[in-house]
């Protein structure tokens, strides 16, 4: 999978596809950057393990440090800002 990337909330209306995740983890954050990076590994190694589609959401809610850039740089997960 390609490098999550930050949008809007009001940019979500164009995410759903034909097939959706049997497994939707939505993780709420704010700033988290110092540890972010490796819980959202951890959740993904979880998910991988399992016979499913799966996505990880962070939602950033206004963070004031670079939570959303580093939750971004992982693999697999997309952000949204509030």
């Amino acid at each position: 999978m390609a490098s999550g990337t930050a949008i809007e909330l009001s940019d979500v209306s164009g995410l759903h596809t034909a097939a959706a995740p049997e497994i939707s983890v939505v993780v709420p954050a704010f700033n988290e950057a110092g540890g972010i990076d490796h819980d959202l590994r951890g959740i993904l190694d979880a998910l991988a393990s399992q016979d499913a589609s799966y996505e990880v959401i962070v939602v950033d809610d206004g963070s004031e440090d670079d939570t959303a850039v580093v939750a971004s740089a992982v693999d697999g997960v997309r952000v949204v800002q509030h």
